[in-house]
């Protein structure tokens, strides 16, 4: 079962994704304590959900149906943020369905489920940091 730390108690309102990030109780430095939810997407034509802490607490792993597959439909898709900022980038492109992303303890692989080839089942993929250096 994850921590606390790593899957903070979260609220959808509106299409934005909002995030109560968890207290220093809970094992979080004071670095990332916050007295009031602070929202981190902002978006009103799109909704992301779903979010994932990385191991080391610096990204959140989450869905988002802001991309679109190659005849230009919204789906959705596993993206990932630095928790500390905006800094975004979409993880998975194809028109199905990519939900439920987690993020492995060693941070080397982020797993998903997927309806790829009309069939749901479990996905990996090899984790990306380098996408956001």
């Amino acid at each position: 079962m994850a921590s606390a730390s790593q899957n903070p108690r979260r609220r959808q309102i509106g299409n934005s994704l909002t995030l109560a990030i968890p207290h220093a109780a809970n094992g979080v430095d004071g670095a990332r304590m916050a007295a009031a939810p602070v929202q981190l997407t902002t978006n009103p034509e799109t909704v992301e959900s779903e979010p994932a802490w990385s191991p080391d607490g610096q990204y959140i792993v989450y869905v988002s149906n802001e991309g679109r597959d190659n005849t230009g439909t919204r789906n959705n898709d596993i993206w990932i943020m630095r928790a500390e900022d905006t800094d975004r980038r979409q993880l998975t492109t194809n028109g199905s369905d990519d939900v439920s992303s987690l993020v492995d303890p060693k941070q080397r692989c982020i797993y998903f489920v997927s309806n790829r080839g009309f069939r749901c089942g479990i996905w990996r993929m090899p984790w990306v940091i380098e996408l956001m250096e």
